[in-house]
């Protein structure tokens, strides 16, 4: 039963996702930075990127390039915690390229 209640919540769900097993990415489908942006960053950079809450760096106005975004998220930075044992490598480069959709 709960196989089956797995199975039917992957399929209904229909939003591709990456999750972690034993600390090891299982590839479920193409990952979306967006919705892994809202539920590890939101709370500081806010929606927009511009919120700074807690010290966070505006990410609409950043000029990091994405290996840098990829760094600072996956080894964190000053109060910035990091996210290399929370994240698969690709959830964090899904994140990186979609701080780009937040510059204005």
């Amino acid at each position: 039963f709960i196989s089956f209640f797995a199975v039917a919540n992957l399929i209904s769900c229909g939003e591709n996702a990456t999750s972690q097993t034993a600390g090891k990415p299982v590839e479920i489908a193409e990952v979306n930075g967006k919705e892994l942006y809202s539920k590890n960053c939101k709370i500081c950079h806010g929606a927009d990127g511009a919120r700074g809450m807690s010290g966070a760096s505006n990410l609409a106005i950043s000029e990091l390039s994405r290996e840098g975004r990829i760094q600072i998220i996956t080894n964190g930075k000053g109060a910035m915690a990091a996210y290399k044992d929370q994240l698969s490598e690709q959830e964090i480069i899904a994140i990186a390229d979609y701080l780009d959709q937040l510059k204005k």
